[in-house]
């Protein structure tokens, strides 16, 4: 019998809101498709069909998302997702599967490769819960963390688990920033078989922890009663698996999985702050723009884009009308994406009279001799670049 899938969509994702503005992380476009659409459709494509989705911050984004091409999942919306670290959320998709049912509990931010979907499908096989890691623990790593005996499992795995990779029974689980003496541990991927006979005890451990507090990771309850409910360890290093909460580990888990980006991609750049007082003009901007602009985000009260700025001499790429409602809104630092001129082509938009190049865009910006209005454009690699940050922390100096 086919596990029931939970998957867990209710965190803001504050991590990436500095890049994704306020798209929830499982909307992120993962080639060319949000990723709460992909998971969808890979667990359907091996034969599972009851989906259990946990919404909570813009829920109405993502039940959208879902309802355009999976009309008949299951939603439970989590109204305490402000406070909840999944453990809430966790406890009513458990909660809203049938009895003597397995679930496969998947993160939303978890991307998983094609090449682990007929493992995953193996699962259902195995008589004690089973936890998914994707590699050792690297420096680059936080979050859950597992170490595995170096005996065999608890049950006899199926010959396709015993292929894909390591496969161990656990003997601890906790929650660690990367120490050199964890460097034997794994690093847990977000991906849990829980098997129907451990179902209801994990549940119940759910709900008391969550009575206590709902600042607890769900799988606290599990790593603390371990002895209540042995299990497995798979390793999907082979096959491929990886989840993020960075910028930076985004584009490092499109990476290693081999995804490359399409252009309908929400592309995840990291955004800085930067100094308002080291930005340098590159070309004139039109003073009534510059007026509205203003007036639009004093209103709004949040900064939605991002400067491209030149990493070297801080010289603005695209933004000099948002670099001066900046300064006229008393702003100490502005969102910026760096980029090397290495990397992004540049032209003249009044090639008849005015010769532009990188060099000669630095140089006018020291000097002050800025090209006129409208001059030069940046190929930037990210057509629309994207943030959200509430004026008041661009105000302060951090």
């Amino acid at each position: 019998m086919y596990p029931y899938v939970v998957i867990l969509a209710a965190g803001r994702g504050t991590r990436l809101r500095a890049q994704s503005g306020n798209l929830p992380k499982p909307l992120i476009h993962v080639q060319g498709e949000p990723l709460l659409q992909r998971t969808l459709r890979q667990l359907h494509e091996i034969g599972l069909r009851n989906f259990i989705v946990v919404t909570g911050y813009r829920k109405d984004a993502v039940e959208q998302c879902i309802q355009d091409s999976y009309p008949n999942v299951s939603l439970i919306h989590n109204n305490q997702y402000e406070q909840d670290k999944n453990i809430w959320s966790t406890l009513l998709g458990l909660s809203a599967v049938p009895e003597n049912r397995s679930v496969l509990l998947v993160e939303g931010d978890v991307i998983i490769a094609d090449a682990s979907l007929e493992v995953l499908r193996t699962l259902r096989q195995s008589p004690v819960s089973v936890w998914t890691a994707c590699g050792h623990f690297l420096p680059r790593h936080a979050g859950g963390i597992i170490k595995a005996h170096t005996s065999p499992m608890l049950s006899s795995s199926p010959e396709e688990c015993r292929n894909a990779g390591i496969y161990h029974a656990i003997h601890e689980i906790t929650y660690s920033l990367y120490e050199p003496e964890l460097a034997d541990w794994y690093k847990n991927l977000g991906i849990i078989y829980i098997a129907s006979a451990q179902r209801p005890i994990f549940a119940q451990m759910l709900r008391t922890y969550a009575e206590r507090s709902l600042d607890c990771y769900y799988m606290t309850p599990w790593a603390e009663h371990l002895d209540k409910l042995p299990s497995d360890m798979l390793d999907l290093t082979e096959t491929g698996g990886a989840s993020f909460n960075t910028p930076e580990e985004f584009a490092a888990a499109l990476r290693l999985l081999q995804l490359t980006p399409k252009e309908t991609d929400q592309s995840i750049l990291p955004v800085t702050f930067i100094d308002i007082a080291s930005l340098r003009h590159i070309e004139a901007y039109d003073p009534q723009r510059v007026e509205w602009l203003t007036a639009k985000i004093r209103q709004e009260g949040v900064w939605t884009t991002p400067l491209a700025i030149d990493e070297q001499h801080h010289a603005v790429m695209d933004g000099q009308h948002r670099m001066e409602a900046a300064r006229k809104l008393g702003l100490r630092r502005v969102p910026a994406v760096l980029f090397n001129y290495q990397d992004v082509p540049v032209r003249s938009l009044r090639p008849d009279t005015h010769t532009v190049t990188p060099e000669e865009i630095v140089t006018r910006a020291l000097s002050g001799n800025i090209y006129p209005y409208k001059t030069a454009k940046h190929d930037l690699p990210q057509e629309r670049l994207v943030c959200h940050i509430e004026l008041d922390k661009l105000m302060r100096e951090e």
